[in-house]
């Protein structure tokens, strides 16, 4: 009797366990099937810092909203390990290659920040595919446009490009840009009213930032303070006042190798490690925002100088940035003078642009 007991409640015990392993499996079919997935078009993959950390930021904050992001992009002739590690990609074949994608494939695209709307006349078309969707008018999922960049403060095509421009915004839940300036062109050349957005990369806890080189301490071989050199184009003025600051303030200096494996990981340590940082890069500035580090950025006019003036507009910061014809008057001793960041008016911008984001990912609703 004991024996057809003991044996009923084993089987009675495995018959529960079946059971609850039957239903979590079906609520996480639910789940799966409930997730959106969201296509997230940006230009080249490249290993440029700052284009792997604004794919990498929009992709975390969509991830944390529960969403299932998959990064799309043209073709790269660089070896795109970082992003390959983070995120997941859908590489387009050749730039003109967009029959690669399919509608059934995503519930919402999006267009991503960065210098997706910079170009001119002979990127024509491809600046439509990527920066207006225009692969996709025929699709009938949502889509918007987050923070997009026309690089400079003035518009660089022709009417013809404006028309299709129009037409294809139509479709458009939501259009967003990141630099002042670009409000009142896209007005005029586009015919809607964009909201101003922060870049991709200061929406996110800097503390993802941190996550990627938690492991990466231990091999960094550097001691001691020191000038953290983000540097994209080559620039005399700037290797005088990298020799003249080190030389004052007895810091030693390191220098961020473009196209190395693991520089995105030694562009987050360098930054968040060093005493201060002089740049010529965009993403170099907001990093250097992001760590609260002291900097001084020349204005890298030929990767777009608008920018770095919407910076100075937005943060006040004009004795920091700088172009060719004031950089002699530069004050040094602000490499060693605590930023000073309006951090009240950072929060309401981060909280706009989030909200510009939950918005047109119907998570207001």
């Amino acid at each position: 009797m004991k024996k057809n007991e003991s044996l009923k409640n084993i089987t009675s015990f495995y018959f529960k366990i079946i059971a609850f392993l039957v239903l979590f499996f079906l609520l996480m079919m639910i789940i799966i099937k409930k997730t959106k997935k969201i296509g997230v078009v940006g230009m080249y993959h490249d290993n440029n810092a700052g284009n792997n950390l604004v794919k990498f930021s929009i992709y975390t904050k969509l991830k944390e909203f529960g969403f299932d992001p998959t990064i799309i992009a043209l073709p790269s002739k660089h070896d795109i390990y970082f992003l390959k590690k983070h995120l997941k990609l859908k590489m387009i074949k050749t730039k003109f290659k967009f029959s690669d994608l399919s509608e059934k494939d995503y519930d919402i695209l999006m267009v991503n920040s960065d210098q997706t709307w910079n170009g001119d006349e002979k990127d024509f078309i491809t600046i439509l595919n990527v920066g207006y969707l225009k692969f996709a008018e025929n699709w009938t999922i949502p889509r918007f446009v987050y923070g997009a960049s026309l690089g400079d403060n003035y518009w660089k095509f022709s009417s013809k490009f404006d028309n299709i421009a129009r037409k294809l915004l139509k479709k458009f839940s939501g259009v967003s840009v990141r630099e002042i300036g670009s409000i009142e062109i896209v007005e005029k050349h586009l015919g809607v009213h964009p909201e101003l957005v922060l870049d991709p990369t200061l929406i996110i806890d800097k503390n993802y930032y941190l996550d990627l080189i938690k492991d990466f301490k231990n091999n960094f071989n550097l001691k001691g303070r020191f000038i953290c050199v983000y540097q994209l184009d080559k620039n005399i003025q700037i290797e005088n006042l990298v020799r003249d600051a080190s030389k004052s303030f007895r810091y030693k200096i390191y220098k961020i190798n473009l196209h190395k494996e693991l520089f995105v990981e030694k562009f987050i340590f360098c930054i968040n490690n060093s005493n201060a940082v002089i740049t010529d890069s965009f993403h170099g500035t907001i990093f250097s925002i992001i760590f609260k580090k002291p900097f001084i950025t020349y204005i890298n006019k030929k990767r777009g100088s608008g920018r770095f003036t919407s910076l100075i507009k937005i943060f006040n910061l004009g004795q920091r940035i700088l172009d060719q014809k004031n950089f002699k008057k530069i004050n040094i001793n602000l490499l060693k003078t605590p930023l000073k960041i309006n951090q009240t008016l950072l929060n309401f911008l981060k909280n706009k642009s989030i909200n510009f984001l939950k918005t047109n990912l119907k998570l207001n609703k």
